[in-house]
């Protein structure tokens, strides 16, 4: 059950956001990977410390939706520097995250049996990482185009 859970969790997280409308938002996500993960983390250390990241996921989910809502209300100076931020501290974490889960998962797999299975795993964490970093950039690149149009 809390692989199950991790898997709808992290499809939260995969859903893109369209400006402040977000139809899975992130916290709900992290929160299922959080359960997900707590009796799964007595196995490994690494199962532990993905659950700490996904607490620390979860909480910057939930304010960056507050600080979404509110840039949203007119104030747009802040945007660049938000989108920034949040793009850097998902990113640090997220990897992180998936860098703990895929080495707990292949712990996991290796006690029950299960190594035929540990290169799909492997490449399944390789793509949620390359896709993690690709969009966070591609949330931060539009507003730097939209900064240099502005100055021209």
């Amino acid at each position: 059950m809390g692989f199950v859970l991790i898997i709808i969790g992290l499809f939260f997280t995969f859903e893109p956001s369209f400006r402040a409308l977000d139809f899975l938002p992130d916290f709900v996500g992290m929160f299922l990977v959080m359960i997900g993960l707590s009796k799964l983390s007595k196995i490994d250390e690494n199962l532990r410390d993905a659950r700490k990241n996904a607490k620390v996921l979860f909480w910057i989910s939930f304010v960056k939706m507050f600080v979404a809502a509110w840039m949203n209300l007119g104030h747009k100076d802040y945007l660049l520097p938000g989108i920034f931020v949040f793009s850097v501290l998902e990113c640090m974490f997220m990897l992180s995250f998936f860098r703990n889960l895929y080495v707990g998962t292949e712990y996991t797999l290796e006690r029950l049996g299960g190594e035929t299975h540990l290169e799909k795993v492997s490449s399944a964490f390789s793509m949620a990482m390359l896709f993690t970093v690709i969009s966070r950039v591609l949330a931060f690149v539009p507003q730097i185009v939209r900064i240099i149009a502005q100055n021209e």
